[in-house]
């Protein structure tokens, strides 16, 4: 009975998604609105949009992402792609659409992260200042510092809010569409054994932002500020990690970075926060690169 709010980029991708839904079992409404989280004049278009309709926001779930295995491309606000597709958009959009948020019963917001954010470092001095699978990286790290933050202010104690970062596995989406041979990649990926890649579908992928978007609030209470894979609390940092073969490759070959001790905790997620503020806000300039 949900009424399901599709924010897109390509308003045609997000119809062709409804009537795909549509299809299913199960009730419910939904609308679908423009929203390019590398433009933040559309997120606060989007933003005033959805308040001036008046509904109230129980879930805010940010799913969005991009993926580049290597070079630095700019956004329409001439940051880092990765950056702002993956971090500096959702935080201004939940930042834009928290006191609506706040105002509903059992408030939730759940971001979809990666466990390879576990493997990343922030460019403290510049977070314009990394490319490709770095960035990538660095922007997941983001997420879920963000979450924490967002529990710590406004979760626990502080307040009603459920936050949760969910890591959805290794799910064969198109998010590898900018590597070279990207459609090659998901057809062989497709048919290696589950061993080495722990391939997930897109519904598999999905279930655990799902889950946390509907639960009971003692469940999402338990999970808010941490890190969720598979329904349940995911902390690899003590033992290993869950990676397949396959991504351990891509993380050698790839990843440039190594995590500092100022990259994580309370101390890490308020100056993120804070940081972030000042770069969608116009107050804090980045390099071009």
């Amino acid at each position: 009975g949900f009424h399901t709010v599709l924010a897109c980029r390509k308003v045609a991708d997000g119809e062709k998604a409804k009537e795909e839904i549509c299809k299913g079992k199960g009730g419910g409404k939904i609308t679908v609105m423009q929203l390019d989280l590398c433009d933040f004049a559309s997120v606060r278009s989007f933003c005033a949009e959805f308040r001036n309709k008046g509904l109230p926001l129980h879930v805010l779930i940010t799913n969005a992402g991009i993926l580049r295995w290597k070079g630095w491309v700019a956004s329409k606000d001439g940051f880092e792609e990765h950056l702002q597709a993956n971090h500096l958009g959702h935080f201004l959009l939940v930042r834009e659409l928290l006191p609506v948020t706040l105002r509903a019963p059992g408030p939730r917001v759940v971001s979809v992260g990666s466990e390879l954010c576990l493997h990343a470092a922030l460019k403290w001095d510049d977070l314009n200042n990394k490319s490709g699978f770095d960035a990538y990286m660095q922007s997941k790290l983001c997420n879920l510092l963000h979450i924490e933050e967002l529990h710590r202010r406004h979760g626990g104690a502080k307040g009603p809010l459920r936050a949760v970062c969910i890591d959805p596995g290794e799910a064969n989406t198109d998010i590898v569409r900018h590597f070279p041979m990207g459609w090659a990649i998901k057809i062989f990926l497709r048919f290696m054994p589950a061993s080495v890649t722990s391939q997930r579908t897109c519904k598999e992928g999905a279930d655990s932002a799902v889950f946390c978007a509907t639960c009971d609030d003692a469940t999402a209470a338990s999970f808010s500020g941490k890190f969720v894979r598979d329904r349940k609390l995911f902390a690899p940092e003590g033992g290993g990690t869950s990676l397949s073969p396959f991504s351990q490759i891509f993380l050698w070959a790839l990843a440039k970075g190594h995590p500092g001790q100022d990259d994580r905790g309370a101390e890490a997620g308020a100056r993120l926060w804070d940081l972030s503020e000042q770069i969608v806000d116009g107050k804090r300039k980045l390099g071009q690169y």
